[in-house]
Parts: C-alpha cells; sequence; structure tokens
C-alpha cells in the first residue's frame, strides 16, 4: 500500500513539471518569444510532374505534352480568328487587329515565363506568337488585302520589333531563330507579292536591323547573320532585275530608286551600329559582323552603283555618303588606336570597309580629271595620316590610292606603250593628274613612317613599292609622247 501511494506522489510531481513546462511555454507564446521553429520545418518537393522546366533541369516528358498541348489549343484560337475574318468581311480590320493583339498577348505570357524562369513555357509561348503574327500580317495584305503598303509596312516593323524584343532574353536561342526565319520569311513574301514593292522591300531591312540589335543585347548574333545576308541577296536579286530583265513584270514592280534609297539606308545603320558598338561599348568586333560587313560592301557596288549608272539616280547622295562611311571608319580606327583596345582583326576590318567605301565614293562624286586628282589628294593625306600615327596600313593605303589615281589618269596605259616603244597620239603625261601622281609619288616615301617590324615585317617596305612603282609609270609614260 505504502508503495503506491509513493508511485501516485511521483506520478502527480511528474505532471505538475509537465504543467509548469507548458504554462512557460504559453507564456512565451503570448509575450511572442516562441522559438523559431521553421528551421525544424522540412519543405516537402514537388512531384517532377508538378514542376516547370528551368535552365539547369532537363526537361521532362510530361512537360513537353503539357506545353505542346497548350501551344496547339493557341494556335486553334488564332485559327479561330482567322476564320472569323473571312466569315465577315466587314468586320475584317477589326478581326485582324485582334488576332495581332492575341498574338502579342503570348509574347507577353512568354516574357512573363522568362522572369519566373520557367524557359519551357517561355519557348511555346513565343513560338505561338510567331506562328499567329506572322501568317496574319502576310495574309492580310495578299489574300484579303485589308490594309495598303503602307499600313502593312508599319504593322510588320512593329510587330517585328516588339517579337525580336521579347525573344532576345536569355536561355531563348532557338525560339530566336525561329523569329528570325519569321521575319525574313514574311519580310521576302511581302516583298516579291508584286504590290506596292517599293514601300515592302523595306521590311526585310527592318527585319535585318531588329535582328542586329537584337543579338547586340544578348550577345548572340547569328540571326543577324542570316538577315544580314538575306536582304542584300534581295537587293542583289532586284538590281538583276532592273539590270537585265526592264520589261518583266517583277522588274516594273519596282524602281531603281528605292533599291539605292534602302541599300545606302542599310549600308548607314549596319557600320553606325558596329561602331556605336565598338567605341561607346568597348566591344571588339565579333565574326559576324566582319561577315555581315564584307557581305554589304560586296552588294554595294554590284547592286546600287550598277544602277545608278544605268539610271542616274542619288549618283552624288550615294558617292557622299560612301565617302564619309569612310571617313567614320578611318576615324574610328584612329581612335582605337590612340586608346589601344582594340585587336587587329578589329582595326583590319574598320580601315578595309573605309578604303572600298572611299574609293567607291569617290568613283561616284568625281569624273574624269578630277577623280584622279582626287584619288592623288586622298593618297597624300593617307600618307600624312601614316605618318603621323606611325601606322603603316595607312601608309599601304596611300600606295593603294596613287595607283587608282594612276589607273583613272591613263598612266598605266600609256607606260605600257612607252615601254614597248609604240607610237601614241596622245599621253597623260602632258595633263595635270599625272604632274600630281609624280609629286604625290616623290614626296610620299620621304615622309618618317616607323613599322612595327612584330606586325608587318617585311610587307612594311610596301607602301614605297607602290609609291616608287607610280613614279616609274610617269616616267615611263613620259617615253610614250
Amino acid at each position: 500500500m505504502t508503495a503506491e501511494l509513493q508511485g501516485l506522489v511521483q506520478t502527480l510531481k511528474n505532471m505538475e513539471q509537465r504543467l509548469q513546462s507548458l504554462e512557460e511555454r504559453l507564456a512565451r507564446l503570448e509575450k511572442g518569444s516562441a522559438p523559431d521553429l521553421s528551421r525544424e520545418e522540412q519543405v516537402v518537393p514537388r512531384s517532377t510532374s508538378d514542376t516547370e522546366w528551368t535552365s539547369g533541369s532537363p526537361l521532362q516528358p510530361g512537360d513537353l505534352a503539357r506545353n505542346l498541348g497548350r501551344s496547339l489549343l493557341a494556335i486553334g484560337g488564332g485559327l479561330l480568328i482567322r476564320t472569323l475574318a473571312v466569315a465577315e468581311p466587314a468586320w475584317l480590320s477589326v478581326t485582324l487587329v485582334m488576332g495581332l493583339t492575341y498574338a502579342l498577348l503570348w509574347f507577353f505570357l512568354s516574357l512573363r515565363d522568362v522572369r519566373c524562369q520557367r524557359l519551357a513555357s517561355a519557348g511555346f509561348h513565343a513560338a505561338v506568337g510567331i506562328f499567329i503574327g506572322f501568317p496574319l500580317i502576310w495574309e492580310a495584305m495578299i489574300e484579303h488585302q485589308a490594309w495598303n503598303g503602307v499600313v502593312t509596312l508599319s504593322v510588320f516593323i512593329g510587330f517585328a520589333a516588339v517579337s525580336t524584343w521579347l525573344v532576345s532574353r536569355p536561355g531563348l536561342d532557338l525560339v530566336r531563330w525561329l523569329n528570325a526565319l519569321a521575319c525574313v520569311s514574311a519580310a521576302l513574301a511581302l516583298t516579291f507579292s508584286l504590290r506596292d514593292m517599293d514601300i515592302l522591300c523595306w521590311s526585310t531591312a527592318a527585319a535585318a536591323m531588329f535582328q542586329l540589335w537584337g543579338g547586340y543585347r544578348r550577345d548572340r548574333l547569328g540571326a543577324a547573320l542570316l538577315t544580314g545576308i538575306v536582304v542584300n541577296f534581295q537587293l542583289l536579286i532586284m538590281a538583276f532585275f532592273r539590270l537585265s530583265a526592264p520589261g518583266t513584270a517583277l522588274a516594273q514592280a519596282f524602281s531603281g530608286r528605292s533599291v539605292v534609297l534602302m541599300q545606302l539606308s542599310l549600308m548607314a545603320a549596319f557600320f553606325l551600329s558596329f561602331t556605336h558598338r565598338t567605341l561607346r561599348q568597348k566591344r571588339e568586333v565579333r565574326l559576324a559582323e566582319i561577315l555581315i560587313g564584307l557581305v554589304t560592301v560586296l552588294a554595294f557596288p554590284l547592286a546600287s552603283v550598277a544602277l545608278v549608272r544605268r539610271e542616274g539616280h542619288f549618283e552624288l547622295s550615294l558617292g557622299v555618303l560612301s565617302c564619309l562611311l569612310g571617313l567614320l571608319c578611318y576615324g574610328t580606327t584612329f581612335v582605337l588606336v590612340e586608346k589601344s583596345r582594340a585587336a587587329r582583326k578589329t582595326r583590319i576590318f574598320y580601315t578595309t570597309l573605309a578604303i572600298v567605301l572611299v574609293l567607291v565614293g569617290v568613283a561616284q562624286v568625281f569624273h574624269g580629271a578630277g577623280r584622279a586628282w582626287a584619288l592623288t589628294a586622298v593618297a597624300l593625306l593617307a600618307a600624312l595620316g601614316g605618318s603621323w600615327r606611325s601606322r603603316v596600313t595607312m601608309a599601304l593605303h596611300s600606295g593603294v590610292y596613287v595607283m587608282a589615281a594612276a589607273w583613272e589618269s591613263g598612266l598605266m596605259s600609256s607606260a605600257w606603250q612607252g615601254l614597248l616603244k609604240t607610237s601614241s597620239s596622245h599621253a597623260p603625261w602632258s595633263e595635270g593628274p599625272a604632274w600630281g601622281i609624280l609629286a604625290v609619288a616623290l614626296i610620299c616615301p620621304l615622309l618618317p613612317l616607323n613599322a612595327h617590324g612584330r606586325t608587318w615585317g617585311r610587307l612594311a617596305h610596301a607602301p614605297r613599292f607602290l609609291w616608287i612603282l607610280a613614279a616609274l609609270l610617269c616616267f615611263l609614260s613620259g617615253t610614250a609622247l
């Protein structure tokens, strides 16, 4: 009996201790000093089927099926809007605006998904906007003829600008290429539709610039290279039809003036973008920029210069703009050399563009003896600039300019006649440009030039060789009298 009482007393003491412990904890809870229990909580992970794909996780089959089904439903909504546009011609413009708004809605949903790191949904939503918007613009112009050329061009440029800006987010590389292909395809389809081609040919140029500026945001220029090549190829095709088949329907759908104006604007926009990125953003020139510049410079004389010589549109403007862009490239080179922050390929890129643009520009602005005099003056300025900055490249360009002046003045043919001892009724030795070329060819080798042997080696003597060769041509042409 005594043992049972002792056990009961011990139980009551334990209960009293627990009650005191509960009272203390309750007091702490009322005072707000409860212990932090969040550390002890375990977060239960979501199942794989409920998670969204991010850049660091693999894409699961469930994610693919769910996003694909959602995209097909969204495209079905776009087809429903198209059906309404066909069924109600009176409300055609309103329905088309609704369709474009519907396409832009999916682009903005893609932007929301990118911010939430749901890249799978972002890619599918952007693709839906592309597949709905661009075909709708083309159908509005070609099938329904709802808008004229100016309105169609404005709508295309606005939609292409928004889509390119939205898909230039990180993690959407595949969608960025899809958007570039859609822009180019829609632009070409609109351009070669044989309706308002003078206006719609600007759509391809706008698509190329949007892709370039969008690529600069994430340093991805592959899509810009594609559109740059396509737009220059388009200009070559248009120039070919104007020059070789002017009586065809395609050649009559546009004028040579529009081709020249578009190429001038495109070339100026490309090179200004290149120099802005190099000087302001302090970035080296990329391979895509080099290829775009090369293709543009090659298409320039084959398209615009040939059309200008045939039809006479914008001849002076073309030459002046070409010379200004050449001077801009030379100025960029001098700034890069002064600040010593450019790689060799960047300097070579800008100097090569400069010499080609200056040669083409001088050929368009000046004619006859004036062209030879202009090239001679440019050769002297280039030699002075090379001596001032100790740049062999500028001196080499001076040699090229003086040889071009010799070609334009007829010194080469006259020198060949003098070398073969053939008679000639007229030799350019008696003309003014020949004396100017001889003076420059004799003065330039006397200018100091600090060649960088590690860069040029034996080629550092190439400028002096060209100057001496020009002087020799002058003397040989004198024997042809």
